[in-house]
């Protein structure tokens, strides 16, 4: 009961949150679908940005379960966040490459410099960068105080002095041993990041419209939030994880009367915070994008309602 109480107060600020947010960018999302309603299947681009979004997350988790069960030491628990924030990458991907060509309207050729900042949010990607160094300092500090644990396996322990001068072994300890399949995960998810944000920015379009520019744009920024927000939710998770997983081995009876190790427990509480908060921000901007800002839309780009008929 108490956990169900603390899950529930939990998850109810983070659901006001999303709906909050929800709502006061229903008019710009209004605005940039009337907007892209102009142009043929530029719309269905448009919805298809927003559409979905929520059940590719749940396969994403689904996902990253059915990965954490894929080794019963935990290795396949600090690579599941990966798994879980390409699928979202991917599904933003997908919908890239499947509706792009709505924006390669005929028209004149106009030679266009589009560069990747034009659509990143700053701030939200700097706060998530920001913490791929956080996380490469919490790989540094495993690596450095993992042993081997019981059976040989290196970096998957932390070694504690008791009271009557015995030494004692704590696991699971995030050391080499869990670390170094989360830089592959790092790796791939930042490869993955860079190739996808790269072709949201370059794809082609139309140059020579410049009210569908002006569309366009807004959609590259939704889904470059989203390409981001995937990002922040892996590296996020990955933090929580791991911190976790440190926590509960420092506090072991033995390691946890070593004075040495209390700013090491104060590490691991800091990088939890970081990354719950990160992964709470990244599941609601994922879910409810921030750049679909757009202007109002004039009166010679709206659709014809009137089926041909005249007043």
């Amino acid at each position: 009961m108490f956990s169900l109480t603390v899950a529930v107060f939990a998850v109810f600020p983070l659901l006001m949150a999303l709906f909050a947010i929800w709502f006061s960018t229903r008019v710009p999302r209004r605005e940039l679908k009337a907007a892209a309603d102009a142009y043929p299947e530029l719309g269905e681009f448009s919805r298809k940005i927003y559409r979905s979004r929520f059940w590719n997350l749940l396969v994403a988790i689904f996902l990253a379960w059915a990965i954490s069960n894929f080794d019963n030491l935990g290795r396949g628990l600090v690579v599941a966040p990966y798994g879980l924030g390409l699928c979202m990458l991917l599904y933003i991907f997908y919908v890239e490459v499947r509706y792009y060509k709505a924006a390669r309207t005929p028209g004149v050729a106009s030679l266009e410099s589009r560069e990747l900042r034009r659509y990143l949010p700053i701030y939200y990607a700097l706060a998530t960068f920001t913490s791929v160094t956080a996380l490469l300092v919490l790989f540094s500090i495993g690596n450095v105080q993992g042993v081997e644990d019981d059976q040989g396996r290196v970096g998957r322990a932390i070694s504690g002095v008791c009271a009557d001068g015995t030494t004692t072994l704590a696991s699971p300890f995030p050391g080499w041993y869990y670390t170094l399949p989360s830089m592959v995960g790092l790796f791939a998810l930042l490869l993955a990041y860079a190739f996808v944000t790269w072709f949201i920015a370059k794809r082609p379009r139309n140059g020579s419209d410049a009210r569908l520019v002006e569309i366009d744009d807004a959609l590259r920024r939704v889904a470059t939030e989203g390409a981001v927000s995937s990002l922040a939710v892996g590296l996020g998770m990955n933090l929580v994880i791991l911190s976790a997983m440190g926590v509960q081995a420092v506090g072991a009876d033995c390691v946890n009367d070593a004075d040495n190790f209390v700013w090491l427990i104060a590490v691991y509480g800091a990088a939890i915070f970081l990354g719950l908060s990160l992964a709470a921000v990244g599941i609601t901007r994922y879910l409810v994008p921030l750049s679909a800002e757009f202007g109002a839309l004039p009166d010679e780009v709206k659709p014809d309602t009137t089926d041909g008929e005249k007043p």
